[in-house]
Order: structure tokens, then C-alpha cells, then sequence
């Protein structure tokens, strides 16, 4: 009896630790067999964002066979795998993100536990028997919004500098003119063009690229010249200054050059920071041409290295945003979109492991037989002794908790396992090994096993038949249990793990 408390309590003990009946545990095993994706050793991880959500394909390379990307588990063959975008994404409309977490893979631990608590059963039984700055408005010093002419007041300059008074004059005209002639207008022609750069081809996209910078070069020289023309003007009233007598009326003429000076400056800051605004956001594309790989439309970025821990899962999180600059309403101004999660993901790896460890709960049929003791009166001398009472024959299920060894095959709704269990009888302890196959169709899962089971029976420990005995209490107490031989064929179900 006590023998039978022990084996029950630690069948219970494995129920508990293994986690049976709890969907969570059993699912893990489940994700591994029925949604494990293999990864060969040096091979990689491809993600492409197409239709709003993340398709994948694995290999050496991007060879643009792609996939939707399910809840699944990649199964690393090698100690980590990099993860790529293929092909990149244009910064000027979308961004993305990456994190990574790990977690204790609980499958081996939990089979090491359960094998832990088997082994220990028997044992017990024996042994007792991009952030780009927002496009600024143009200088308030300068231009006003809704103005289309400057206001640069020219005046007629007459000094004893005659020649020097008209070549600035002439100056302060040029370069009015020149102002006056707005390249907003280049510029946001120069950022539709990397806006709708589809980062598709790397070559089309190479032209595209190319083609923004060529523009946006030609606008820079110009207002470089428009620079150098202020600069010149400048040292043209230093020396007007020079050689004009100290009068009331030289001063005025004096502040208003400056005051026309200052005005101009203002009004070309302005558009200087709208180019660099510019040159920021053709860098921020650039950029991401110049980091990624392949050519062709085989082309991708990457966006990190998945490397495993042992004993660890994990998990990495990528996340695509809706990201980056749009016009304003009257396609005259470059604004900071807001950003704006379109999709994430979680892709989970594991390493892999050709054999898959699993705890289940299930029943068992078997065909057992064993003596049975009992006591007698023996009629020479009416005392009590021990009696072989015939033989107990066990036809029924036991409740059985296993530990199968699934071998994994890809793809496949069926995976062979060899098993190890315990059960238990009315009263007899029963160890269970064999070989089976899980099947899992859609949700359902259901393995079926056939091996052989052996128990442990009841035996005298110093009595033996015929001995006297003053009643069955004795009998009880020399009652040992001893595994027996030989074994016998069971057939066992297991289901909904």
C-alpha cells in the first residue's frame, strides 16, 4: 500500500510539472512539429513588405520566392541567422524597427523533467520494492508669405563715388533678380522624384537617385553664385565707405546699402535651409541605397542578426511604419509626417533539433497477469498460511503520462516518436516504452503507440506459501513489489496535447 501511494503521488507530481492540461505548454511542442521552419547553417532570412503585411523566404541569397508570413518557428541549424528586407524601403515613406527578447525554451526542460520524475518512479518503486529636421519657413526678416516681389528698396545712390555707387547698384539688381526667381518650385520637383523612387530595382533606383542629385546640384550652384554675389556687394560698400566724407547724407546711404544687404542675406537663408532640409532627406535615401546588397531586383538591407542563447528562445520584433516627409497642402513645403505603425511582426527562433522532446497524458490497453497471495486455514493444524490464491488477470486502460521523442520532418502532418511512460493499474504500477506516430490535421492532434509494458507485481518478501501467518495483516507487510518479466504488447492513445 505504501508502494502504491508513492508511485501515485509522483504520477501526480508529473502531471504538475510537465504542465499537462495546459494549452500554453503542449502548444510550444506543437508550434515546433507544425510550424517549424528549418534554417540550413549560414543561410538567412529574407522579409519583403508587400500589401501591407511581411512575406519571407529563407536561403543564401534573395531569389524572390516569397511567402506569407505565418505564426511560425524558424529552427536555426547554426549558432544565429541574419535578417534582411528585400528590397529596402524608400525612408521618405516608410521606416522600420527591430527588437529582440529571449525566453527559456521549456520543451527540453520540461521533458528533462518529466524523464527526471519517470526515472525517479522507477527508482522509488525498486528501491521500496531617420530623423531629418522639418523644412523651415523662409527668414520673417525677409520675404513675407503671399509677397511675390521683394521688398528691397533700390534708391537713386549719387555720391562723389560715382563708378562705385552704380556698380552696386547694378549689384543690388542682379542680385534681386535672382532671388526673386524661387527654386521652391525645383525643390519639390527634386522631392517628388526621390519620393517616388519605388525601391524596386536597384539599377532604376541608382537612376533615380542620380537624377535627384543632378538637379539638386544645379539649384545649389545657383544660390552658391547668389552667395558669392552678396559677398562681393558687401566688400563694394566697405570700400564706397572708405572713400565717401563723413556727411549726414553719406550715412544714410550708407544704411540703406547695409539695410538692402541684410534684407538679402534673409531672404537666401531662407532658401539655403530649404536646400539643406533637402540635402538631409536625398541623404537619408542615399543612404539606405548605399547599405544594401545584391543587384538587380535581388537586392536587400539588413536589418539585423538573430544569434541564440542556449537554452533560450528568440524573439524578433520588426515593425514597418508608415514614416517620413509629405508636401504641404499647396505642394510648396516639406512636413514631418507622423509616424504610424502599419504592421509588426514576431518571428521566433529556435535551435534546431531533429528529435522533439513531448509530455503527454493518455491511456493505455495492456493484458496483464500476476500471482495473487492471499491466506488460508490449513486443516492438518487450523492455523493460518500463506495461500497462492490463483493469478490476477488485468485486461483494461491505464492512465499513463509519456514522454515521447518525436522525429521532426518538415511539412509533414505526421512525426514518428519512440515513448517512455509510467501508468498505473488498480494497485500496479505499470512502465510503458514503444514507438508511435503523432498526426495533427488542422487543429486536432492524436498519436498511437504500440510497445511492450511490464509491471510490478506483488511478491513475499521472506514468506512464501505455506508459511503461517497469524492473518492477513502480516501477509501485507511482506508484500514487496518486483518488476516481472517477460513483457507484455500494449497499444496506447494519446490525444489533444
Amino acid at each position: 500500500m505504501k508502494n502504491e501511494k508513492i508511485f501515485y503521488s509522483i504520477l501526480i507530481f508529473c502531471l504538475i510539472q510537465t504542465g499537462l492540461g495546459l494549452s500554453g505548454y503542449s502548444q510550444k511542442v506543437g508550434d515546433i512539429l507544425e510550424k517549424g521552419i528549418p534554417v540550413k547553417n549560414k543561410n538567412a532570412i529574407f522579409l519583403r513588405f508587400q500589401n501591407n503585411t511581411l512575406h519571407f523566404e529563407t536561403g543564401k541569397k534573395n531569389s524572390n520566392n516569397f511567402d506569407p508570413l505565418k505564426e511560425s518557428f524558424f529552427l536555426l541549424q547554426g549558432k544565429g541567422a541574419n535578417v534582411f528586407l528585400a528590397p529596402p524601403l524608400n525612408p521618405l515613406s516608410y521606416s522600420t524597427s527591430t527588437e529582440i527578447s529571449f525566453s527559456n525554451d521549456e520543451i527540453d526542460a520540461k521533458a528533462s523533467e518529466a524523464l527526471g520524475s519517470i526515472i525517479s518512479s522507477l527508482s522509488k518503486l525498486t528501491t521500496s520494492g531617420s530623423n531629418l529636421p522639418p523644412n523651415p519657413e523662409p527668414n520673417k526678416g525677409g520675404k513675407k508669405k503671399g509677397d511675390k516681389n521683394i521688398p528691397v528698396v533700390i534708391k537713386d545712390i549719387t555720391s562723389i563715388c560715382d563708378s562705385k555707387v552704380l556698380k552696386i547698384k547694378n549689384s543690388f539688381e542682379n542680385i534681386t533678380s535672382k532671388l526673386k526667381d524661387d527654386k521652391k518650385k525645383n525643390l519639390t520637383e527634386i522631392f517628388n522624384i526621390l519620393k517616388k523612387a519605388e525601391f524596386i530595382d536597384k539599377v532604376v533606383t541608382k537612376a533615380t537617385i542620380e537624377e535627384a542629385k543632378k538637379n539638386y546640384d544645379l539649384i545649389e550652384k545657383y544660390y552658391v553664385e547668389v552667395g558669392a554675389m552678396i559677398d562681393q556687394v558687401k566688400k563694394d560698400v566697405t570700400e564706397y565707405e572708405t572713400c565717401t566724407p563723413a556727411t549726414s547724407d553719406n550715412f544714410v546711404k550708407l544704411f540703406v546699402m547695409n539695410q538692402i544687404i541684410k534684407d538679402e542675406e534673409g531672404i537666401l537663408q531662407g532658401y539655403v535651409t530649404a536646400l539643406k532640409n533637402l540635402k538631409n532627406i536625398y541623404n537619408s535615401v542615399k543612404k539606405i541605397y548605399d547599405d544594401a546588397e545584391g543587384e538587380g531586383k535581388e537586392w536587400q538591407i539588413l536589418l539585423g542578426r538573430v544569434s541564440m542563447e542556449e537554452g533560450k528562445i528568440a524573439t524578433y520584433t520588426v515593425t514597418v511604419n508608415a514614416d517620413g516627409y509629405n508636401l504641404s497642402e499647396d505642394n510648396k513645403e516639406i512636413t514631418k509626417t507622423n509616424k504610424k505603425s502599419v504592421t509588426a511582426t514576431n518571428l521566433k527562433f529556435r535551435k534546431f533539433q531533429r528529435i522533439i522532446p513531448e509530455v503527454s497524458a493518455g491511456f493505455a490497453f495492456t493484458y496483464l497477469k500476476f500471482p495473487k497471495y492471499g491466506t488460508n486455514t490449513d486443516t492438518s493444524t487450523g492455523k493460518q498460511v500463506v495461500a497462492l490464491s490463483g493469478n490476477d488477470e488485468f485486461k483494461r486502460m491505464n492512465f499513463t503520462v509519456m514522454l515521447n521523442f518525436n522525429y521532426y520532418l518538415p511539412n509533414s502532418q505526421v512525426h514518428p516518436f519512440w515513448q517512455i511512460g509510467i501508468g498505473a493499474t488498480a494497485g500496479y504500477p505499470t512502465f510503458f516504452t514503444g514507438f508511435g506516430g503523432r498526426i495533427n490535421i488542422a487543429m486536432k492532434r492524436l498519436a498511437v503507440s504500440g510497445g511492450f509494458a511490464g509491471t510490478w507485481i506483488k511478491t513475499l518478501t521472506t514468506l512464501k506459501v505455506g508459511d503461517n501467518v497469524a492473518g492477513t495483516a502480516d501477509l501485507e507487510k511482506d508484500v514487496k513489489y518486483e518488476f516481472s518479466f517477460p513483457l507484455k504488447p500494449y497499444l496506447g492513445i494519446q490525444y489533444n496535447f
